[in-house]
């Protein structure tokens, strides 16, 4: 059964301390992953978890204060590397009344710390690669209010107001 996912490519009115701790603006972040064809999640747990045991365990080894709420970041995550498949429609969030694209998932998630090379971004280095529309990169208003967390799968009801959009990749 395909899924669709609301996903923010990061904090979109993050301060600038924020942005200098992430290492990049929402602009950028979002630049990346539109160029490369991937979308990335932070809460960097230092490598890939081969479950949600697993996952937890590397929490509680690597998080830091910044990276928030445990349970909260955990659900995330496990969305993340274990729930969303090859095929499943994401919704790029700029915010809870805007977003910037949508695509399909391609593939298996994986960790790469050196992906962004010297371009400093920091703390995004799970990714899965996306198929994005072709609309993809400038901010629209929502046709739902999306929820604040970084990954949740979207209900079927608001599923249903996205698929009158040009080029949706869920009909």
């Amino acid at each position: 059964m395909v899924r669709c996912w609301a996903m923010a490519p990061t904090k979109h009115n993050m301060t600038l301390r924020e942005a200098e701790f992430e290492g990049a603006t929402f602009d950028e972040r979002w630049g990346y992953d539109l160029r490369h064809g991937v979308i990335s999640i932070g809460f960097d747990v230092g490598a890939i978890p081969d479950d949600r045991a697993h996952l937890a365990q590397l929490w509680d080894e690597t998080a830091v204060e910044e990276l928030g709420n445990r349970t909260i970041a955990l659900r995330m995550l496990g969305y993340f590397w274990f729930d969303i498949q090859p095929g499943d429609v994401v919704v790029a969030r700029a915010g809870v009344n805007q977003y910037v694209g949508y695509g399909v998932f391609q593939g298996e998630p994986w960790y790469d710390e050196n992906a962004y090379g010297d371009g400093g971004i920091r703390n995004y280095y799970s990714f899965r690669h996306v198929d994005w529309a072709p609309i993809s990169g400038r901010r629209r208003t929502s046709l739902v209010r999306f929820s604040r967390n970084t990954l949740y799968p979207i209900t079927e009801d608001k599923v249903a107001r996205f698929r009158g959009l040009p080029d949706f990749p869920m009909r």
